[in-house]
Order: C-alpha cells, then structure tokens, then sequence
C-alpha cells in the first residue's frame, strides 16, 4: 500500500467507480484499534485504486502520526543504500 496523509493506493480487485466513498480500516499496531478513514475514489489504474482521504481523515491525528511513522521507517531503510551509492 502507497500511503500518505492526503490518501493511497491500494492494490485490488474490487470493482469500484471514481467518486465512490469507502470506509477504510488501516491496521496501524495490533496493540490498537485500526483507523477507520473515509476515502474516495479518485482513480483505478494498474497501480491498484487511488483514494483520497476525506477532510476528517486529513485531520486525524493517529493516521498522521502513522504515516509520518512509515516515512522516518522508509526513509532510514533508504538512507545506508544513498550513502553507499555516493
């Protein structure tokens, strides 16, 4: 899944249509409850289906919290790679 706080792409072979509304769980720690979001389809290509979070997801602040945590992850996995490249 491609995340980010405005939305993501998900992988799938649901049929759905641009503009449908969806209720998306993201399991963020199995400590927790997942984050139910409200996201719309924006379009469907090969990639999977891309979803915009909805004004109250953008303003969720455990779905924040989570993805600035999947980038500072994404980000030190990337880091040793860039170096030795240098």
């Amino acid at each position: 899944m491609d995340l980010s706080v405005g939305g993501c792409i998900i992988k799938s072979d649901t049929l759905v249509h641009v503009d449908d509304i969806f209720y998306l769980e993201i399991t963020t720690d199995q400590d927790q409850a997942p984050l139910e979001v409200a996201a719309m389809v924006r379009s469907v290509s090969q990639r999977g289906i891309a979803f915009k979070f909805l004004r109250a997801a953008q303003e969720n602040k455990r779905l924040l919290a989570f993805v600035q945590s999947r980038s500072v992850e994404h980000h030190d996995r990337l880091a040793p790679k860039l170096r030795a490249a240098s």
